[in-house]
């Protein structure tokens, strides 16, 4: 008895099936589509009622995911509400409301366009970040500020593991100078403020551990280290308050360290140090996503900092 079952689909039959797949397809791309949208506009809706716009000694605020972020550009730079997938970006817009003049903005710039890191969509925890690549991308503020014993600094950031220049874990009173990956590079206290025992702060973090640094004249120590995995997105706070030094992570681990005796700013580099121009010499450039960096002139108390590490965790939805 003969099959009478078709043995293959007919051109029609095969054209409706490419069809319904295609429908298919198109709404599940415009459902992540919605999704991206939604949690961009959640993102955005948590900065607008930031901590940061009821805190005074506000220094920076530098974040990805606002409208007024991001500009592209070398010489010049042009704002972009929704940059595309992988640009480049030129300058990092400072988005501190207690800075009326725009002229007064501490934007972080870099005018290089083979050393300007990438807006990627889908950066840290479906979110845009700024992608640095480890090999020299950074950028930096123009505008340094005067040594200071007292600040605090808030990081998002996502390491990611360098095959090409792995980091490595050091000790002794040059720990800071090999192998590192600095998602905001200290600068040399010595050349940015001669005269002045000056030490610039900063913070090197890679798949397997996060140091506090301090750089001067002749002296780049791990001020307080930890040796841990750091596989997902981190949020950890760098206060200092007369010369004395405290890491807070996700904002439950802390670590503290005495005071150096030396004049500590904040360093205003991020993603790596500036080579050249008197700045100091390439000591390792952090590979991975920076999300928001928050600076302020002043070692905030436990309730205030809390609400910052409140704010950006859930923004972040880094998972503690």
């Amino acid at each position: 008895m003969k099959n009478n079952f078709k043995k293959a689909f007919s051109l029609v039959e095969m054209s409706i099936v490419i069809l319904v797949i295609g429908i298919l397809i198109a709404g599940i791309s415009k459902g992540v589509d919605l999704v991206y949208d939604m949690r961009l506009a959640t993102a955005r809706a948590l900065t607008d009622k930031a901590p940061m716009f009821g805190l005074e000694n506000l220094e920076l605020w530098l974040e990805t995911t606002s409208e007024n972020s991001l500009a592209t550009g070398t010489t010049s730079f042009t704002n972009v509400k929704n940059p595309d997938d992988k640009a480049s970006i030129g300058r990092w817009n400072d988005l501190n409301p207690t800075l009326i003049n725009p002229n007064n903005k501490n934007h972080a710039v870099q005018a290089t366009s083979s050393f300007q890191p990438l807006y990627i969509k889908d950066g840290i925890n479906g979110l845009p970040a700024l992608f640095f690549d480890g090999s020299n991308d950074y950028i930096a503020s123009i505008t340094k500020f005067t040594v200071i014993k007292n600040f605090t600094v808030f990081v998002v950031g996502f390491p990611i593991k360098n095959l090409t220049k792995p980091c490595v874990f050091n000790s002794g009173n040059f720990a800071g100078v090999t192998n590192q990956k600095y998602i905001f590079y200290p600068l040399q206290g010595g050349v940015v403020y001669a005269g002045n025992n000056a030490v610039g702060g900063g913070v090197s973090i890679c798949e397997s551990f996060i140091a506090s640094v301090e750089h001067g004249d002749s002296y780049m120590p791990y001020i307080m280290s930890n040796q841990r995995e750091i596989k997902k997105p981190i949020q950890f706070t760098l206060k200092y308050a007369n010369g004395a030094s405290k890491l807070y992570i996700n904002a439950t681990d802390s670590y503290s360290a005495n005071a150096s005796g030396r004049n500590v700013f904040p360093s205003l580099s991020f993603g790596g140090g500036r080579p050249g121009g008197g700045y100091g010499e390439d000591y390792g450039y952090f590979k991975g996503f920076i999300g928001e960096i928050i600076v302020y002139s002043a070692d905030l108390n436990d309730a205030d900092r809390k609400l910052i590490e409140a704010y950006l965790i859930e923004k972040w939805r880094i998972k503690l």
